[in-house]
């Protein structure tokens, strides 16, 4: 084959590569800022209903006030486990979206020091055991 040619091939190859891995990084961005927003949608939710229930709850005389307690104390361990839950990865995964955004708008991050990303274990044991809990094709969803 003619090297010049072969090269060409070469560079075309890498060339599709890179646009592959830049729109998965555009991809993966975008996912993580979804996922933190989500979250902090999630616990102004969570708060809502902790009122809208207190509120409800309370005006009906059938309902003890122990239960409203327990209801809007239920309500705001929710609005905790969501707040802990989207700072966490707000925390986590700060850097790696600012060294992104940096990539995408062209800057040059060759002389940034290298980020090691920490991989939680057995959050990834648990994930693949749920994924591999239904047959191919099943979805809880439509059942």
């Amino acid at each position: 084959m003619n090297p010049v040619l072969a090269l060409r091939i070469e560079w075309c190859k890498a060339y599709s590569r890179s646009r592959r891995w830049h729109e998965d990084l555009v991809l993966v961005e975008e996912e993580m800022r979804r996922t933190i927003e989500f979250g902090k949608w999630s616990e102004r939710r969570w708060l809502e209903w902790a009122g809208a229930w207190t509120v409800m709850l309370g005006t009906t005389s059938e309902i003890s006030p122990e239960v409203t307690e327990g209801v809007r104390a239920y309500a705001l361990e929710q609005v905790d486990h969501e707040r802990r839950t989207w700072e966490a990865l707000e925390k986590d995964w700060g850097p790696l979206r600012r060294r992104a955004a940096k990539y995408l708008k062209g800057d040059d991050i060759s002389a940034e020091p290298e980020l090691v990303v920490e991989v939680d274990r057995d959050a990834l044991r648990w994930a693949e055991t749920v994924e591999h809990d239904h047959e191919e094709g099943e979805n809880d969803m439509y059942q």
